[in-house]
């Protein structure tokens, strides 16, 4: 039976002389703890862990389910009512969104599968194929 993992309200640092299975979490509330690995980080003078940057956000929202085609990316996007399946492409530095499909079900990670020239998607309840998407 798997447990779902809560929270990390912080960072104790790292910790790799602790074997990971036997490093303390208390997986019923937001703790502090430490990470037997870490990527895109720094750790600073005080040993904390901070990350690296290097990024900027260029859309916000309840994204979930991403998945790379040949002219963009896929993204599934949580709304007030339901999900909608979205095509993001970013050409010189500017987004473009194009709505796909909406009315789906909320909170239902999406898997997809290009066959051919369609991308078959499922989210365990609806099922459907795209096409044009590569």
């Amino acid at each position: 039976m798997s447990k779902v993992l809560g929270v990390y309200k912080g960072v104790a640092g790292i910790n790799n002389k602790v074997a990971p299975e036997r490093q303390a979490y208390d997986f019923d509330a937001e703790t502090v703890t430490s990470l037997e690995a870490a990527v895109d980080v720094f750790i600073d003078e005080t040993g904390a862990v901070v990350s690296r940057g290097g990024e900027d956000r260029i859309i916000s929202g309840s994204f979930h389910s991403l998945y790379k085609v040949e002219s963009g990316f896929l993204v599934a996007e949580d709304r007030e009512n339901d999900c909608a399946l979205k095509h993001i492409l970013i050409e010189d530095g500017a987004v473009k969104i194009n709505g796909i499909k909406s009315g789906l079900a909320k909170g239902a990670r999406f898997s997809y599968c290009e066959a051919g020239s369609k991308v078959l998607y499922t989210n365990g309840f609806q099922n459907g194929s795209l096409t044009q998407m590569r």
